[in-house]
């Protein structure tokens, strides 16, 4: 069941443990500390954003952040990916939207090509300033 959340307290700390382990597990090729170093800042970004969460026995085991319409990301736990659960995601937002964008780090080709996958085209490249890692800018559009 996805469901779009107002978090409470306990809600953001669940939200962010689980942005921190999907990024550890997929970003091998930044050191772990870049995560870490952003948790706080990401618990406050997580207040700011639309949040949308996937439960599985009245447990969060993934959601996605949307800025308006950027995808700031789509998060999953370890043990639930691979079972539909970004796509499910990403079809919800899909219904509210005319046009997502998001950015995805090149040597993430898992996220890369599930983008893909999703409709999403590439629309230019950078290096991010904080990582030195190439990333894409990708847009979707009805």
């Amino acid at each position: 069941m996805i469901k779009e959340l107002t978090p409470t307290h306990s809600e953001i700390d669940e939200l962010a443990q689980i942005w921190l382990a999907s990024n550890l597990s997929a970003h091998a090729f930044i050191p772990a500390e870049y995560w870490q170093k952003n948790y706080t800042d990401v618990k406050e970004l997580l207040t700011d954003a639309r949040l949308f969460a996937y439960y599985r026995e009245d447990k969060i085991v993934g959601f996605l952040g949307l800025m308006e319409q950027y995808i700031a990301g789509i998060f999953v736990r370890d043990a639930y990916q691979h079972q539909g659960i970004g796509k499910a995601l990403m079809a919800e937002v899909k219904k509210q939207q005319t046009k997502l964008s998001l950015s995805v780090y090149a040597k993430n080709e898992q996220a890369l090509h599930f983008y893909q996958k999703q409709n999403f085209v590439c629309t230019g490249s950078q290096v991010e300033q904080d990582t030195n890692e190439l990333e894409y800018q990708m847009v979707w559009q009805d």
